[in-house]
């Protein structure tokens, strides 16, 4: 979808898919990240909170989900380079967000932690 809307215009950012930002995971675990470039503009990526890692529990208990499992684990595994990574993209200017954050302790850990553009909460009033 983002070359037919780069291929239309140019000038409308265009957001990271699942495959790009496995791309991008990979090429920075990788150490290439810095020396090839990437094909977005955006990056809205989720932010393992407590109810993320439950319902990848859930989905994986209930429907032996090997991909909410892998996803569940793999977010714990980036969550420390996540900063690096975050730091790396915003340099490149590159917007990135966090999702989905609902709880006061996350969102203050990630204000306080983690580099971003901003976040996506389904309880603005409360995080406000």
């Amino acid at each position: 979808m983002n070359k037919l809307i780069r291929s239309k215009d140019p000038t409308i950012p265009t957001f990271a898919s699942w495959h790009d930002i496995g791309y991008t995971m990979f090429l920075f675990v990788t150490g290439l990240l810095p020396f090839l470039s990437v094909p977005y503009d955006a990056v809205s990526a989720p932010y393992l909170t407590r109810d993320l890692a439950q319902m990848r529990q859930t989905e994986y208990n209930e429907t032996g989900s090997q991909f909410a499992l892998f996803q569940k684990h793999f977010l714990a595994f980036m969550k420390p380079w996540q900063k690096v990574l975050n730091r790396h993209l915003l340099r490149r200017g590159i917007f990135h967000n966090f999702w989905v954050l609902n709880d006061i302790d996350e969102f203050e850990e990630v204000m306080t932690s983690q580099p971003t553009s901003g976040y996506m909460t389904d309880r603005p009033a409360v995080m406000y």
